[in-house]
């Protein structure tokens, strides 16, 4: 229920047919708007409360891809999304597991050449902490250009993230075809496992065999950890004995009889067996083998990043329960989880279909939390689960274990009522940890009627916080207006001039003739970039994408780093000229120069949308190579013209 239908466009995208339904997602080709391109979207199925897997699949495969640049693992476009779904890259090819059915078994030096590229890509992601666990012939597709491709990341160990599909779920995860045994009793941090499955596929397409009697029965799966595999050679003797050793090796039911890393089995793999194939390792030396961390202890006050816990609905009050999680993280650190929990126990059909409205709409609040929690750099875990809402929210909050647990008031009545007065009481009396009920009004804003010379540790904080929220809208503001392309029917690229708090914070402050010495750069740059933004928008509305170019990068994204430059000064101002030097130094004021166009900041931060569309326009003939520089700082000259 609530799928999109082809034809409509999403964000940057429109979609096409239906190109596959699976358990747990629809997949649709499309079109990426903004470069042309065609581009697969997947949607995963909407009932994440009557099935929190759908939504766990969705987000572990979403934290994957984000970490991984390889061009053996399918690419992962990062938009902004109004919705839940993941744009991916489209590949014009099929997945072996296709091929097999059309070919049969495949020549060794075809299945030798692959080999080479999954193993290339397993040691990319092994590197930057991720365990694929779901290897097998249907996740690996082959383009026209007999390059490999690997995808599916929706059950995917990550180091150094809470592993919440062990946490939260009770059965093994993985195809149990082709899940390594440890896998199947419930190990998920170990590399090799990926190793297994690979050297299962690797036999399947030698022999269009399988090693062992297939099953679906978890118990008679679990029997391989005892059981010798039918060696290669049973099946087509003409195979060469080095392989066959090379591949039962991979396939020890033992992770330390197996290779240490993907690397290792790649290069027994290019000698041919020559010199031996491994020496069984024990664990700690497999992972030093493959550069890898050991799975992390779990976090909390001895050591780790504090642990914020914040319970949410589908209801407006819950925004003001991110904003206080999101501005304590920003603030002092830590890791942000959010959780929603369904209180309803009745199993019937009727019951079932409206919880399966409900969770469509909570999964949209919920994307838009971690989008706009992921614009900070914060990178938020979502759980979901069943029960009674005081019981599993200080559950939670012990395992985590919280330093900080977020809850709200809401009036709302009926089966999925999460607070009352009375539970709330319950939480702040049982918790283990600092309790804030949030206010169901939000904090005025921008801060108004202060003096520089009267600043208080807190108005100086409420400040910091205003500058750097109106910095990140700003910047939304000007991706908006810049969408190289026309926009679909109600949408619009102008954001309403009352939006901007900033400009009445400034008139506010004008009142004030302590705030005139302070104000005046700040007030030229953000008139500066407004006209911009109100240039490129009559640009676009006239499909005038030539001038919407130049604007862009020659005047408009310049203009963004001097506003927040001039932001940054004046809050190294502020606390230059307060009493308090006890201040914490937000995202905005810990960079002296403008990142556009450095490598890896932009990727998930605020000044994603631009760097994107600047990359689109530097991609055309016309772009002078000057305004597509590796850095961008503002020019001193920009204080003439408009």
């Amino acid at each position: 229920m609530d799928f999109f239908e082809p034809g409509i466009v999403l964000d940057d995208f429109e979609l096409g047919p239906v190109l596959q339904e699976g358990a747990l997602a629809r997949v649709y080709r499309g079109v990426d708007r903004l470069t042309g391109e065609a581009v697969v979207l997947k949607v995963p199925f909407k009932d994440i409360l009557n099935n929190p897997l759908l939504f766990y699949h969705h987000q572990v495969e979403e934290q994957a891809l984000r970490r991984l640049s390889h061009a053996g693992i399918v690419r992962h476009l990062r938009r902004r999304r109004t919705s839940l779904y993941l744009a991916l890259e489209w590949i014009d090819g099929a997945d072996l597991k296709t091929l097999l059915q059309r070919e049969g078994p495949q020549p060794f030096e075809r299945v030798f050449n692959w080999a080479g590229q999954i193993l290339d890509a397993l040691r990319h992601m092994h590197a930057r902490g991720v365990h694929h666990l779901d290897i097998k012939p249907e996740n690996i597709l082959l383009d026209t250009g007999n390059r490999i491709k690997i995808v599916d990341f929706g059950l995917a160990w990550l180091r150094g993230i809470r592993d919440l599909l062990a946490e939260d779920f009770d059965n093994p995860h993985g195809t149990p075809d082709y899940a390594a045994p440890e896998q199947l009793a419930g190990v998920r941090d170990d590399h090799r496992s990926d190793i297994y499955s690979l050297a299962l596929v690797l036999y399947e397409l030698l022999t269009g065999e399988f090693p062992f009697k297939r099953s679906r029965r978890l118990s008679e799966v679990r029997k391989r950890a005892q059981s010798d595999p039918i060696p290669l050679r049973h099946h087509d003797a003409g195979l060469p004995g080095w392989l066959e050793t090379v591949v039962m090796t991979a396939l020890a039911p033992s992770p330390d009889r197996r290779f240490p890393s993907a690397d290792a089995l790649r290069k027994a793999l290019e000698r041919r067996g020559a010199g031996g194939v491994t020496k069984p390792t024990s664990r700690a030396a497999s992972h030093d083998a493959n550069r890898q961390a050991p799975s992390l202890p779990p976090r909390g006050p001895k050591g780790g990043k504090p642990q914020l816990l914040g319970a949410v609905t589908d209801d407006a009050r819950s925004d003001q329960v991110v904003d206080v999680l999101r501005r304590e993280a920003l603030q002092r650190g830590g890791e942000i989880t959010l959780l929603t929990v369904n209180t309803e126990m009745d199993d019937s059909d009727l019951m079932r279909y409206a919880t399966a409205v409900e969770g469509a709409q909570l999964g949209r609040r919920l994307e838009g939390y971690m989008h706009r929690l992921r614009e900070d750099g914060l990178d938020p875990l979502v759980r979901i689960r069943k029960g009674r809402p005081l019981d599993t929210i200080l559950a939670l909050a012990r395992d985590l274990p919280a330093d900080l647990l977020v809850v709200g008031k809401t009036r709302r009545q009926g089966f999925r009522k999460l607070f009352g007065g009375r539970m709330v009481d319950k939480i702040i009396q049982k918790a283990d940890c600092r309790v804030v009920v949030v206010s169901p009004t939000p904090s005025p804003d921008p801060p108004l009627g202060l003096k520089p010379s009267a600043l208080r540790r807190e108005d100086h904080l409420a400040i910091e916080f205003f500058l750097y929220d109106s910095w990140i809208h700003h910047l939304n503001h000007l991706a908006s207006v810049s969408r190289p392309y026309a926009l679909a029917d109600g949408q619009e690229r102008r954001a309403p001039n009352g939006d901007c708090h900033l400009y009445a914070w400034l008139e506010d402050c004008r009142r004030e003739p302590e705030w005139h010495s302070l104000l005046g750069e700040l007030a030229i740059c953000h008139q500066r970039l407004h006209a911009v933004a109100d240039d490129l928008a009559a640009a676009a509305e006239a499909e005038d994408w030539g001038r919407m170019q130049r604007l862009y990068l020659e005047t408009a994204l310049p203009r963004a780093c001097a506003l927040q430059q001039a932001l940054r000064d004046l809050s190294l101002d502020l606390k230059a000229n307060t009493a308090s030097q006890q201040f914490t130094q937000l995202p905005l004021t810990q960079a002296a120069d403008c990142p556009l166009g450095v490598a890896d900041t932009a990727k998930d931060g605020p000044l994603a949308a631009l760097e994107r569309i600047r990359e689109y326009f530097c991609r055309h003939p016309e772009a002078s190579p000057e305004a597509c520089l590796v850095q961008l700082r503002p020019p001193v000259t920009d204080h003439e013209g408009n």
